[in-house]
């Protein structure tokens, strides 16, 4: 592999990195559409290769999280929440999520993840600011919760934490902080999930060299974005970040290229 190509992968580690912590989810919202786009990958390797880096994203994010919570008076993870969300998460990245992405097709899934990220980021982008929900009265509601981030995070090779937080903050009542910091704790057993069951998937390919090229700049910019995120206040960098994904969305669905090929067969002469 060429020093440039190598730099270009340590890059995209920092970037999804550092919207790994700043925004509390694993990275794969970023790091999929740059591995398809960029690198040339099918969206099933790219997302089962974004797990692998999610998994290292979780520890330096949780504990980043943790300690800078702490000292900025904010309160702390939710271990309890946490532990009820891995429970369903796990279950729906190896159950559900991966062996699902197996079975569609790369150009499928790709408009698939296209149009999930548009609706994720303007969800993101329109909605108000949150976190005064009321705690779940029984468990299986957060296992329930889990299951479905964990599902999606399997099959779009995210962190899940696109759904976790939004659930932990309308649903739950978490503080924006603490949502975070919870989900991006859930991402890393939930990637590791997916990892090893995609692994177990013949039709499914994770490239353990680009995801080593990726993480410790990915390590650097997760530890950047999680502090900046204890100290920065939340719906501003929620509402651009939501737009950054409408963005990145519409490339991956294929709406900008199809604009194009109408207006070239527009353009084109006509034969008579």
């Amino acid at each position: 592999m060429s020093p440039r190509r190598a730099l270009a992968f340590g890059a995209a580690g920092l970037v999804a990195g550092a919207a790994a912590g700043l925004f509390g989810i694993g990275g794969g919202i970023l790091f999929v559409p740059i591995l398809t786009a960029f690198f040339g990958k099918r969206t099933q390797d790219a997302a089962a290769t974004s797990l692998a880096v999610i998994i290292v994203i979780s520890v330096v994010g949780t504990l980043t999280y943790h300690f800078g919570l702490q000292r900025a008076g904010g309160g702390d993870l939710r271990w309890d929440l946490a532990l009820y969300m891995l429970v369903g998460s796990v279950a729906g990245s190896a159950l559900i999520g991966v062996p699902l992405a197996s079975q569609v097709s790369s150009a499928a899934l790709r408009r698939y993840f296209g149009v999930f990220l548009m609706l994720v980021g303007l969800r993101m982008a329109l909605a108000p600011h949150y976190g005064e929900g009321v705690l779940p009265s029984s468990p299986l509601v957060v296992v329930a919760g889990g299951l479905v981030a964990g599902a999606l995070s399997g099959f779009f090779g995210i962190g899940g934490g696109i759904v976790a937080v939004p659930v932990l903050v309308m649903a739950f009542g978490l503080a924006q902080r603490v949502a975070q910091a919870t989900s991006i704790l859930v991402a890393g057993p939930t990637g590791l999930a997916g990892v090893i069951r995609a692994q177990l998937t013949p039709n499914i390919h994770v490239d353990y060299h680009a995801a080593a090229l990726m993480a410790p700049a990915s390590i650097l910019g997760t530890w950047l974005g999680a502090r900046l995120a204890t100290a920065s206040a939340d719906q501003p960098l929620q509402q651009s970040f939501g737009v950054v994904t409408v963005i990145i969305g519409v490339r991956m669905a294929g709406l900008v290229q199809a604009a194009a090929n109408r207006r070239a067969a527009a353009a084109a002469p006509k034969e008579g």
